[in-house]
Order: structure tokens, then C-alpha cells, then sequence
């Protein structure tokens, strides 16, 4: 017995994401640059709910206590995640990891509760809207955002139980950036057969259970806009649950992977990789779904912009222009978002991974992929000078863009399109280079050859 103390793990390290020192930076500062986004984005939800009268309803009820929460949910793990990337020491004590495992659980678990709580607000504005003031009180609002906190935390406390009282006495090497309940408990020496079905089934409940209240309120909600006679009608009624479906989409493709599974002994690289869509990126997306899709939070915005011209309303020098963008075709506005927030999407990620790729691998650290890591970089400022800025006037409708914003949007759109050709011919040069003068490639287009190309390309964003 005192033998089993004396080796009883105290201590976990945090796996993380191996590799080079330039991938552990280039994640800290997308993660830094992400986590920011996420909290300035809901903390701007709550302030714009909170300050106008016009969004003091239920679904804007709501909608505080989601961004509130997602706050909270990205805190429980990137902090500590960042902290890993910069550190060389990736420690976590026994009692912050089983914290960290709690709480991240127990905001996910409210999440998957308020979405279905928001799901049933829908369904009593749409199909009962004459009664849904009388039905969706203040109090009821208030009882139902506290059951999906108090009914979050309390789902978490049974497996939080289970962990805490198993022994881990072998390897303390946790396959993860957070203390995740599948990669931890598989180095526990004990048996952790109950502590995985609990879980299933906990999970499976939460999950499900919630996933068919969604389910079942959306399959009423469609089949009552079906019945509207007018399409703007429908599209009216559709456009106030848009929002909340889009997120509610993006929430269970990510999650039912990650926790609805009888084993948890494979795909635990795959299941960290999926996390981060779960834990950073749909929390960075919804402020931009819920306040550029939405038709009331657009319109104060308009407001604030108007009041803002209305000052200097005297002057007669223009200060702003319109960027007139698709106008011609109002009827593709939505489709035309679509598939430039995929396309944009698409871009920023295949860009990225293939950064780090480079970065990571010491076998592609050669002048050709030096070029291509380059390219990559100018790819995703090129198409971010651009495709927000296109992205947001198609969701509001508002093209103004001011005098300023206008000659910054085009210094940076002429600079890097002038970069990119010089780093294209750069790259013809490597190539022309690598086939014709093989044997002195390597003397010729060493570190200082492949500088001097990039001289060119920072001597011309420089002017």
C-alpha cells in the first residue's frame, strides 16, 4: 500500500501540439489572435443587448446568457493552452486538471441545454405568436437559462466523481491541450470500465436529449413557415431562427464525434483536431452569426452609423463612399455570402495548414517550400483585404466604407498583389535553378540565395 502512494501520480503533462519551437509559436499567436476575437465578439453581444430596449426580449435573453457562456467555455482551456505553447514546462497538478475537466464539461453541457432552450423559444414565436408573450415571461426566461446552467454543472458531477477517486500510477503523459476525459482516463491503473459507460451514457443523454428537443421544435417550425402563403412571410419567420439553426448545425457536427462513442482508445489525434473546432472556432464564429444575420442587430448598427454621419452632416467634403458590390442582384445577397464565407473559410484554412506543415516538418525545410510558405502567408492577407469587408456588406446591406479605410484597403490590396508577382518569379527562378543547375542548386539557393529574393518582396511592401 504504501508502495502504491509512494508511485501514485501527482503530476500530468499536457502533450499538446508536438513539434518544432516556429509551430509552437505560430499556434500561440492564432490562438492568441482567436481567443481575443472570441471575447471581444460576445463581450460586444452582451453590451449591444444590454443597452438597447428593442433587444430586451427573450431570444436577446438568451442570446447574453450563450455568449456569456461561450466566454467562460473558451477560457476553461485556451488560457492554459496558450500558456503550454510559450512554456517549457506543460505541468498540471491532479486537482487543476480534474477542475479544467470539470468545468469545460459543465459549459458544454449548458450549451447543448441553452441551444435547446433557444430552439423552444423559436418554436413558441413562430408557431404560437400570439400567444408567445404570455407563454415566454420574463420569469420563464429566467428559469429556463438557470436550468441549463444548474442542469450543466450538475450532469458534470457524477464522472468528476468517478475520476477523481481512480489511481494513476504509470505514464502521466495526457494526449491533449486540456485535461479531455478520453485521453486522461486511459492512463488511470485502475479500472475505468464504469467511469467510460457513465460517461456514454451521460454524454448520449445530454447529446440526444437535447438534440431532439432541437429536432422536434425545427421539424414544427418548418412545417408552420411552410404553411405562410407569402414567400416574404417565410422568409421573415425563417430569417428569426437563421441563426440559431446555423450554429446548432455547426455545434452537433462537431460534438456528437467527440462524445457519442463506445471506445475511447483510438482516434485521439482526430478527436483533438475536432476539438479545436468545438472549443475556439464555432465560438469564434457565432457573434458574426448572430449579429450579421440578424435583422434587428443590423439595424441598430445602421443607426449608429447614420447618428455618426448626422455629425458632420455640415461638412461639404465627402468622407465616405459606397461600394456598390452585387447590388444589381439583391435576391443572391445570402447565397453570394455563403459561398464567399466558404470559399474565405477555405482559403484561411488550407493556407494555414500548409504554414505549419512547412514549419513542423524539418523535411520540407527547403528553399522551395521556404517560397511556398511565403505564398501561403500573402494568400491569406490578399484575400483578408478583401473578403471580410465584401462578407460584412453583403450580410447588412451597408457598403459605405470611409476615405481612410478606402486608401488602407487599397495600399494593401496594390502591395500585396505587387509582392505576390515578385514572389512568383522568385519561385520560377528556384525551379529554373533546381532543373537546369542541379548540381549547384544547393550552393547557389542556400539560406542567403533565398533571402535575397524575400529582400525584394518586404522592399516592396515597404513602398
Amino acid at each position: 500500500m504504501s508502495k502504491e502512494n509512494h508511485t501514485r501520480v501527482k503530476e500530468f503533462i499536457l502533450l499538446g501540439f508536438p513539434g518544432s519551437q516556429y509551430l509552437q509559436l505560430s499556434l500561440f499567436i492564432l490562438f492568441l489572435f482567436m481567443y481575443v476575437l472570441i471575447i471581444t465578439g460576445n463581450v460586444a453581444i452582451i453590451f449591444l443587448v444590454r443597452t438597447h430596449r428593442c433587444l430586451q426580449t427573450p431570444m436577446y435573453y438568451f442570446l447574453c446568457n450563450f455568449a456569456f457562456l461561450e466566454i467562460w467555455f473558451t477560457t476553461a482551456c485556451v488560457p492554459k493552452t496558450l500558456a503550454n505553447l510559450v512554456s517549457q514546462s506543460k505541468s498540471i497538478s491532479f486537482t487543476s486538471c480534474l477542475l479544467q475537466m470539470y468545468f469545460v464539461f459543465s459549459f458544454g453541457c449548458t450549451e447543448y441545454f441553452l441551444l435547446a432552450v433557444m430552439a423552444y423559444d423559436r418554436y413558441l414565436a413562430i408557431c404560437y405568436p400570439l400567444h408567445y408573450n404570455a407563454i415566454m415571461s420574463s420569469t420563464l426566461s429566467v428559469q429556463l437559462a438557470l436550468s441549463s446552467w444548474v442542469g450543466g454543472f450538475l450532469v458534470i458531477s457524477v464522472p468528476a466523481a468517478l475520476i477523481a477517486r481512480l489511481s494513476f500510477c504509470g505514464p502521466n503523459v495526457i494526449n491533449h491541450f486540456f485535461c479531455d476525459i478520453s485521453p486522461w482516463i486511459i492512463l488511470s491503473c485502475t479500472d475505468t470500465y464504469l467511469v467510460e459507460v457513465v460517461c456514454f451514457i451521460m454524454f448520449a443523454i445530454v447529446i440526444l436529449g437535447s438534440c431532439v428537443i432541437t429536432l422536434v421544435s425545427y421539424i414544427y417550425i418548418i412545417s408552420t413557415i411552410l404553411k405562410i402563403p407569402s414567400a416574404q412571410g417565410q422568409q421573415r419567420a425563417f430569417s428569426t431562427c437563421s441563426s440559431h439553426l446555423t450554429v446548432v448545425i455547426i455545434w452537433y457536427g462537431s460534438t456528437v464525434f467527440l462524445h457519442v462513442k463506445p471506445s475511447i482508445e483510438t482516434s485521439l489525434e482526430l478527436t483533438k483536431i475536432v476539438t479545436i473546432l468545438n472549443t475556439i472556432v464555432t465560438p469564434l464564429l457565432n457573434p458574426f452569426i448572430y449579429t450579421l444575420r440578424n435583422k434587428e442587430v443590423t439595424e441598430i448598427l445602421k443607426k449608429i452609423h447614420i447618428m455618426e454621419k448626422a455629425e458632420g452632416r455640415n461638412e461639404t467634403l465627402i468622407m465616405e463612399f459606397i461600394l456598390l458590390g452585387f447590388g444589381n442582384a439583391p435576391e443572391l445577397q445570402t447565397l453570394l455570402f455563403l459561398l464567399f464565407l466558404v470559399i474565405y473559410i477555405v482559403t484561411m484554412v488550407g493556407n494555414i495548414l500548409i504554414i505549419i506543415l512547412v514549419v513542423a516538418d524539418q523535411h520540407l525545410h527547403t528553399p522551395m517550400y521556404f517560397f511556398l510558405g511565403n505564398l501561403a502567408c500573402l494568400e491569406i492577407c490578399y484575400t483578408s483585404t478583401i473578403l471580410p469587408r465584401l462578407l460584412a456588406s453583403l450580410l447588412t446591406g451597408d457598403g459605405t466604407i470611409s476615405v481612410k479605410c478606402c486608401l488602407v484597403q487599397t495600399y494593401f490590396f496594390a502591395i500585396i498583389a505587387t509582392t505576390e508577382n515578385l514572389l512568383l518569379a522568385a519561385m520560377s527562378y528556384d525551379r529554373y535553378l533546381a532543373i537546369c543547375n542541379p548540381l549547384r542548386y544547393a550552393a547557389l539557393m542556400n539560406g542567403r540565395g533565398c533571402l535575397s529574393p524575400g529582400y525584394i518582396v518586404f522592399w516592396s511592401m515597404a513602398h
